[in-house]
């Protein structure tokens, strides 16, 4: 069981450097990068527990150093299991009634990305 969580939190880390080291290797995207008008990332995710935490530290760690240096703010916001999310993201896609505005980055599992798709 620790191995999982292991995984799931290096997996969540690797994620949230993979979608950042592109702004910095582009120099196109600097140009955009303004620190005193910063760009919000929304992020949505089904961690919980020990995960969010770790998460969310990761992220609060990236908002106080890259992302204040570069202008990126990175909001996380668990939507507490995978059901809920894949509720929140298709309510979003399809703009029903009531539904938050996507976020611009979800975690998700296939069957989902291929309903959104």
């Amino acid at each position: 069981m620790r191995k999982k969580r292991l995984v799931s939190v290096l997996t969540a880390g690797t994620l949230l450097l993979s979608i950042f080291s592109g702004c910095e290797k582009k120099s196109g995207y600097e140009k955009l990068l303004d620190k005193d008008s910063p760009v919000t990332v929304t992020i949505w995710h089904y961690y919980n527990g020990v995960q969010q935490t770790q998460f969310d530290e990761m992220v609060n760690e990236f908002n106080d150093t890259v992302g204040l240096d570069k202008g990126i703010v990175v909001e996380a916001i668990s939507k507490n299991s995978i059901g809920e999310l894949a509720e929140s993201i298709t309510a979003s896609a399809n703009k029903e009634p009531g539904a938050e505005s996507m976020p611009d980055v979800f975690a998700t599992y296939s069957e989902t990305a291929y309903v959104i798709d």
